[in-house]
């Protein structure tokens, strides 16, 4: 089997993957479905994956190790307080390099984190920014302690979930915003408080 013959089965099984979660959900849908939904013999799904199990967590896998590297790499300069009103305020490169991974495999994404998807695959993600945020943090200022206003999980979560609302909120719409804007829309929140929202002054 040639590389591009490769290339184009894999693409025709990720997009079956895709339509498969979709019209029957992650538990639900099988083998048979994606190959159909492929155009390609049972044989043929099995020179690239032992069940349908390792062809979820194949994607799974990419995203989660995709994604550590992107923030890992890329994450110092979100830890520089900036004031939202001033024209110097810069985006933070994890934060655009994360929003434009996920726009470049936007499908896959509202699949695995929609209402048919993989709860646990936001929970893993969840874990994993988490994580990264407490070890820069302690390499900033030399403990990993958050605000002292409340419990340190909560304020931990309040960061996270903050900005995986927004991202899951993008991926479900029907005519999603272009990446520069929901990273300007991620950016802001970070530094405006629940009044501001309001507009309340």
């Amino acid at each position: 089997m040639t590389n591009q013959k490769i290339n184009n089965t894999q693409a025709a099984i990720k997009k079956a993957l895709i339509a498969a979660i979709q019209q029957k959900g992650l538990s639900h849908f099988s083998v048979t479905d994606i190959t159909k939904l492929a155009h390609i013999n049972r044989s043929t799904f099995y020179l690239h994956y032992i069940d349908k199990f390792d062809l979820i967590d194949s994607y799974k896998n990419k995203i989660i190790s995709d994604i550590k590297e992107l923030i890992k790499s890329n994450i110092s300069e979100s830890m520089t307080y900036q004031n939202i009103d001033s024209n110097n305020f810069k985006t933070y490169p994890a934060i655009e390099l994360v929003i434009n991974y996920v726009y470049s495999e936007f499908d896959l994404f509202a699949a695995l984190l929609g209402p048919n998807g993989d709860p646990y695959l936001e929970i893993k993600l969840k874990k994993l920014i988490a994580q990264i945020i407490l070890d820069d943090l302690k390499r900033v200022k030399g403990n990993d302690s958050l605000t002292k206003y409340i419990p340190h999980k909560y304020a931990l979560e309040i960061m996270v979930s903050e900005f995986f609302a927004i991202i899951e909120l993008w991926l479900n719409q029907e005519k999603p915003e272009q990446p520069a804007e929901i990273i300007d829309i991620i950016m802001k929140s970070r530094y405006l408080s629940p009044y501001d929202i309001l507009g309340l002054e």
